[in-house]
């Protein structure tokens, strides 16, 4: 009869694993695999392989039978019955396709079945008869061969070849019954065939009810029901394996049992080296009759007890070893199934001691895993088939995680929730406790947030797990590679949280461990001893001495030597271990502490001695898993964190940051105590940001400094969002950070730039950049300049990546880093001193900007200059940022507020500037990082005045190079002829039919540094330091001869002021040298291009005249506007060297066409530009118009200087142009800036208003030139102030206003402007002469007339009427026209040509 069992998974996969194999005999697979393993054919198994599997390929052989059915030869039948002899798994496959053929109704009907069965049978009996005349039992030894395999048959040495046949057969009708379960034609069909082979007598009916179904059999009239069959069955079952005889229940089995367990305990035990006799065993059994399951259920308890009787682990896998072949006599299922039992009946137990009150026997437990696996090492039983007996499975060891996780979040959850209901006298004695100040002062009486619950321990929420005590076991039995696998299998029920695995990871972590520990500590213990011996005595030795010996040796490299030549491998096991553990490894801190330092000494002999190659996803695996999240769930771990720090320094910031995104959003997410820690340390820094002020500061420094030790990304999360909120607290956050770890300051950049970047608020706000990036970046700089050796290259990185992304909002994080760290800033309001001081050198500069220096950071300089050069972003960052500014003009169609679109267009203008001087003044060798103009122009499409502008000091370094080299000649030398090639690819080549190449590369390659000397700027800083110095000196002297001071506080005072003198002495000495320095390269400079201005001025084949305006177009267009626009330097180097060219080439330039242009096109100008180049322009014409009014006031410096250059001529004929003439022209371009100014004040854009306002305001100076030019501005300037609803338009008139009307008064008038040449001021002194006599003449005859008693005559009287009317008339037109009473007519000169060309011009 057919006995069912359990088929465990094992067997399923077992079977698949051989259908993979063996794909063309899949159920031959599968009935050599039930016979082997004596487990019975399961539905499931069936069902899954007929689903699964490829069963519908018929084989040649089916090919041939089909034929013989048809009537076809005998030799069909041959070859099947040769398959049948040399192949039987695939008869087994063929008998399965015929039987399908049948079914299915395929060419072959159930008499013709039935007939090749008998066929068959007359074969196998042939064969049978043949095998036994031979004497032998060769030929059923084939056919069991056949069936199966000699070895994994599992079938009767005896059986026949006719039974094979048989069993093959009703296999394949076991098959098909299985598939065809439901009621339908081919079930009918299969039961028609069945019914015909009963019918043939082919097959006994006994046979048929050991193979087939029930419900099958009952259909084929086997059986008289299904359910009689199934019930005669269960009876035979029990009979046969349950039942024994009643008279041994109660006094033979009893004694049986004890007979039995007295054999078992006198041989094994922990003192005991026997072993059992076999026969001892089968005796008792036989004399007692005693189940063979109770027999195996008592020798598992005496080996388990014995087992755990041993001293060691050795000891009891030696027992275990020496009893083996008595537990392999037992059937391994057997074995399983009572291992089984115990497993479920200590469960049992376990419960009824926790409903009683009691607590569980947790060594009972771990004595049975222990012996389990003892069995499983010596290959006893199979792990996989223990697997399913115990509990929990793993589908409920994931949902009692998630119910873990889930009661884990909603405790953190409540911390963050707000009871704003609650009272003062509703509080609990820990929420008061838990809301007292920890300094003294404090005014809040009342917290809104609870108090903090405690989560009980994970172990006991976890719960009860055998696997997880069978996983132990094997690691206390050092079966790693068993265990490894287990914890990998089951790592989501989180193993390392139960007791037996978390202390058996940590045996085996310590004896990993401690032999390199055990090493660093002897290093450290010779360094500290080498240290103490060579600094002289006791205490820490001095820094010099410290780190080299006696002989010169550098003891720390032959330390760190020794360390990495002891690390001379790989510890992979150590590396394979700590992910497993995780963050179970706090619970012993000792031991976490000497894996961070062996771990750290392993990371420093791969990286830094490159002793072995590193993986670096296993050391990631390490610090996300293990390391960092044990850091978590460590109080104020400061000496752990260094390790760790150690480690994660030498990784780029890139891995750094990925191990941090991982550690917050895989850890604190999912495991429940770092759930819990994170929401702690929320619920702290909470309280912190907002009780924390300037007064209390000290004290919150170190709370959160303890806190961010071990938490620090929850904990600056909430500070950064804090930031973000209030701007206010970024100061206080930066003061908070004092006793911040490294660690903890690298893990702030991280959420720092995580913030940046993932945040979903927008970035710009419509009227600028929004406030919390502004406060962000603020931050970013006062951090990294108070804390120098924090990694700077994620941010300037962040900040490159943006740009590519077309953001120019981040670029405020590197302007405020420049800014905060060097002290450099760009764009402020510049006053007269600074703004000549732009053309001195780097002393002047430093004395005109003092506080660039004061803000400076040294270290900080240094780390930040090089992580920019370090990190290859001198060049990317420039040209992202030159590109982005072009990218705001020509592809900012979403900037529809041009104001906003100029402030961002001006804040990347200023970066651009500040990036390139802080690499200017802070590189060592810019010439070694700075690419050549044509990569930045060709390649990288950088417009002309960026590009030169970026390699200006290399260019300027080989023009002053060349000036030394070849002074006094007059061509153009080697090393700068290398560049005129690129100059020339540059534009087409009719722009140099116009201007000179090299003209252009003399003006785009020099600085202002280079052409004017600022020697009155000089000389007020040096004047200004020697009246300090005295200052210094004098006091000195007061505080030597000062009888009132301690002798020790005047020492003190009289060297802080020799200090201070020797500070001034220097800073003096410096601007001397400076400005000697300066003097001789402007004089050798000038020298050059008055050598040069000749063949400057020899382009082009027309008349001199003509090529003097060409040139000068051209030069204002690619030359003066670009960079004009360009910075406040820039601009004012643009005005000195036309200057220059006015005074040094007069042939080849012509001012006055130059200045014709720029009024004409200063509307134009002013409504294309921002706010900030409007200024540049401002200060372009500022200084342009100043040095044409010191040629106005001083008429003998013009005449002597000025009049006779070609560069002041209209037309070719024209005399030189005279100092009158000159001052017309300055007046009438006085008039267009007027006009010009005027017309953009009147616009309707807010833009164009603001420029005309910066432009005005810039030129205040000099501007407006005459009284005359005042009227129209004052009116359009008051409109502005008394209409206009735009608060900064009105603030910018305001000013403007104000400082126009304090300098109304000094401007002149017509006539006085006039007067400034000496001819019409004779004139005009005679001419007002002649009117003060006649004045005093009429006002004699007056008198003489008063005296008179006579009346004149009515026609005396009108005649004298009308003259006096006339008078005042002509005084009045007079008045009008000179702006003051006294102002005299324009006396009658000489008509000159050029006052007519020049008017006809501006008409």
């Amino acid at each position: 009869l057919r006995v069912y069992t359990r088929t465990t998974p094992t067997s399923l996969q077992h079977v698949q694993g051989c259908s993979a194999s063996r794909r063309s005999h899949p159920f031959a697979a599968l009935l050599t695999h039930a016979r082997a393993t004596q487990y019975t054919r399961s539905i499931h198994v069936v069902r899954t392989l007929a689903e699964t599997m490829e069963v519908d390929t018929p084989s040649p052989v089916a090919a041939h039978v089909l034929k013989w059915a048809d009537g076809g030869s005998d030799a069909c039948l041959e070859d099947a019955k040769r398959m049948f002899t040399e192949d039987q798994d695939g008869f087994s496959q063929l008998l399965v396709h015929l039987v399908r053929c049948v079914v299915a109704e395929e060419e072959l009907s159930s008499e013709q079945m039935v007939n090749f069965l008998l066929e068959l049978y007359d074969f196998a009996s042939t064969l049978a008869e043949e095998s036994a005349e031979e004497g032998g039992a060769s030929g059923d030894k084939m056919a069991a061969e056949g069936a199966g395999g000699s070895s994994a048959s599992g079938e009767k040495e005896g059986e026949s070849a006719t039974d094979v046949v048989t069993t093959f057969f009703l296999d394949a009708v076991w098959v098909m019954d299985l598939m065809h379960e439901k009621a339908g034609p081919p079930r009918t069909r299969l039961v028609e065939l069945m019914r015909a082979v009963k019918e043939a007598e082919v097959i006994a009916a006994a046979r048929m009810r050991e193979v087939l179904e029930p419900e099958f059999l009952a259909e084929i009239k086997v059986v008289a029901s299904a359910q009689s069959f199934q019930r005669s069955l269960r009876v035979v079952n029990t009979r046969r394996h349950m039942h024994q005889p009643i008279e041994f229940l109660m006094s033979d089995e009893s004694e049986g049992f004890a007979k039995l367990y007295v054999a078992l305990a006198f041989h094994i035990g922990p003192a005991l080296d026997g072993t059992v006799s076999i026969a001892q065993v089968k005796e008792v059994m036989g004399m007692f009759h005693i189940a063979p399951m109770r027999v195996i259920d008592i020798t598992l308890y005496v080996l388990m007890n014995a087992a755990a009787g041993c001293g060691d682990a050795q000891q009891a896998r030696a027992l275990v070893a020496r009893h083996r072949p008595l537990l392999l006599e037992f059937d391994a299922n057997a074995l399983v199934q009572v291992l089984g039992f115990m497993f479920k009946r200590h469960e049992e137990e376990t419960l009824e001691a926790l409903a009683a009150g009691a607590a569980w026997d947790v060594a009972a437990m771990q004595i049975l895993a222990r012996f389990t696996v003892l069995l499983v090492v010596e290959e006893v039983v199979d792990m996989e088939h223990i697997l399913p007996y115990l509990t929990p499975t793993q589908a409920q060891m994931q949902r009692r995680k998630a119910e873990v996780t889930k009661k884990a979040a909603l405790l953190a959850r409540s911390l963050t929730t707000i009871n704003l209901n609650q009272d003062e006298s509703e509080k609990t004695s820990e929420e008061a406790a838990d809301d007292a100040p920890p300094y003294v002062g404090n005014t809040l009486s009342a917290s809104l947030y609870p108090a903090v619950p405690e989560f009980p321990a994970l172990e006991r929420e976890m719960g009860r797990n055998q696997v997880f005590e069978i996983i132990g076991a094997l690691l206390f039995y050092h079966e790693n590679e068993r265990a490894l696998e287990m914890l990998s299998r089951f790592r989501d029920g989180m193993p390392c949280s139960h007791p037996s695995v978390r202390e058996s990871l940590a045996m085996q972590l310590s004896m990993l461990v401690q032999p390199m520990y055990d090493a660093y500590r002897a290093r450290e213990a010779k360094a500290r001893a080498h240290a103490k011996s060579s600094g002289g005595g006791g205490g820490k030795p001095k820094a010099a001495e410290g780190k080299k010996g006696g002989d010169g040796m550098d003891v720390e490299a032959e330390e760190a030597e020794s360390a990495a030549g002891e690390l001379s491998t790989f510890p992979s096991q150590l590396f394979q271990l700590l992910p497993l553990i995780g963050a179970e490894l706090h619970t012993s801190t000792p031991l976490f502490y000497k894996v961070a330092v062996v771990v750290r000494e392993v990371v420093t002999a791969a990286i830094t001695h490159k002793r072995f190659e590193l993986p670096q996803r296993e050391l990631e695996a390490v610090l996300v898993h293990s390391l960092l999240p044990c850091l978590s769930l460590t109080a104020s771990a400061y000496a752990i964190a260094q390790p760790i720090w150690d480690t994660l320094r030498v990784l780029p910031y890139v891995v750094r940051y990925r191990i941090y995104f991982h550690w917050r959003h895989s850890k604190y997410d999912s495991h429940p105590l770092l759930v819990i820690v994170g929401a702690k340390a929320l619920h702290e820094t909470r309280k912190i940001m907002g009780r924390v002020a300037r007064e209390n500061i000290k004290v919150y420094q170190r709370i959160i400094a303890k806190m961010s030790h071990s938490n620090p990304v929850v904990v600056f999360e909430k500070v950064v969002e804090n930031m973000q909120s209030y701007g206010n607290l970024v100061p206080l956050v930066n003061d908070l950070l004092r006793f911040v770890s490294p660690l903890s300051h690298d893990v702030l950049v991280y959420v720092l730039l995580h913030e940046m970047a993932s945040s979903a608020k927008p970035k710009m706000d419509g009227i600028g950049v929004a406030s919390w990036l502004s406060s962000l970046a603020q931050f970013c700089g006062i951090f990294f300049r108070k804390h120098a050796s924090v990694d700077v290259g994620g941010v300037l990185q962040y900040v490159a990546n943006q740009l590519k992304n077309s953001s120019s909002a981040d670029l405020l994080v590197l302007r405020q880093l420049i800014t905060q760290i060097s002290g450099m800033e760009v764009g402020e309001q510049l006053t007269e001193s600074q703004v000549g001081a732009l053309a001195g050198g780097t002393q002047l500069r430093a004395e005109a900007f003092p506080g660039e220096q004061a803000k400076a950071a040294k270290r900080s300089v240094v780390r930040l200059r090089d992580a920019i050069v370090d990190g290859a972003l001198t060049v990317p960052l420039f040209v992202l940022m030159a590109r982005q500014r072009t990218a705001l003009v020509y592809h900012g169609k979403s900037e529809k507020h041009l104001k906003l679109m100029s402030q961002r267009l001006d804040d990347c203008q200023h970066t651009i500037v500040q990036y390139v001087e802080f690499l200017h003044a802070h590189a060592h060798s810019f010439e070694t990082i700075a690419v050549g103009l044509d990569v930045l122009i060709d390649k990288f499409g950088v417009e002309v005045a960026d590009a030169f502008f970026f390699v200006r000091p290399v260019l300027a370094k080989l023009y002053r190079d060349d000036i030394h080299a070849k002074e006094g000649s007059g061509g153009e030398s080697d090393t700068r002829g290398e560049l005129m090639p690129l100059v020339e690819s540059l534009h087409p080549a009719h722009v140099w039919e116009s201007l000179s190449p090299h003209l252009f590369a003399s003006f785009w390659s020099l600085s202002l540094y280079d052409i004017q000397e600022p020697g009155d700027v000089y000389n007020s800083y040096i004047e200004k330091l020697e009246g300090e110095l005295l200052e210094e000196r004098a006091k000195g002297k007061a505080a030597a001869a000062a009888n009132n001071m301690k002798e020790e506080d005047k020492k003190r005072a009289v060297k802080d002021i020799d200090k201070r003198t020797r500070a001034l002495e220097t800073r003096i000495a410096k601007l001397k040298c400076e400005k000697k320095d300066q003097h001789a390269m402007v004089k050798h400079v000038l020298e050059r291009i008055r050598a040069s201005a000749g063949q400057w001025a020899e382009v082009g084949s027309s008349t001199p005249f003509t090529r003097a305006k060409n040139a000068t177009e051209m030069f204002l267009r690619i030359c003066v506007l670009p960079r004009c626009l360009y910075s406040p330097a820039d601009a004012l180097f643009c005005a000195q060297f036309i200057h220059v060219l006015s005074m040094e080439m007069p042939g080849g330039f012509n001012t006055l066409h130059l200045m014709n242009i720029v009024a004409k096109e200063l509307s134009k100008i002013v409504c294309a530009c921002s706010e900030a180049e409007a200024q540049c322009v401002g200060l372009f014409l500022n200084h342009l118009l100043r040095t044409f009014m010191q040629w106005a006031d001083d008429e003998q410096y013009y005449t002597e200087h000025i009049g006779g250059l070609t560069s002041f001529l209209a037309r070719p004929d024209a005399p030189p142009l005279p100092h009158y003439e000159f001052l017309e022209v300055l007046r009438s371009y006085a008039r267009c800036f007027s006009d010009a100014l005027t017309k953009c004040l009147s616009s309707p854009e807010p833009l164009h208003i603001r420029n005309a306002l910066y432009l005005c305001t810039t030129m205040i100076d000099v501007f407006p030139v005459v009284l005359s030019n005042v009227t129209k501005l004052v009116r359009q300037v008051n409109h502005i102030v008394e209409n206009d609803k735009r608060g900064d338009v009105k603030l910018l008139a305001n000013r403007y206003r104000a400082q126009l009307q304090a300098r109304t008064p000094n401007i002149p008038t017509r006539e006085s402007f006039r007067c400034k040449n000496a001819d019409y001021k004779k004139k005009a002194e005679e001419r007002l002469k002649l009117e003060e006599e006649q004045k005093k003449k009429e006002e004699e005859q007056k008198k003489s007339k008063k005296k008179r008693k006579s009346k004149k005559s009515d026609s005396s009287k009108s005649s004298k009427s009308s003259e006096s009317s006339s008078s005042k008339k002509s005084d009045a037109g007079d008045k009008k026209e000179s702006g003051t009473p006294n102002s005299l007519a324009p006396p009658a000169l000489r008509p000159s040509p050029f006052l007519a060309i020049f008017g006809l011009c501006f008409i």
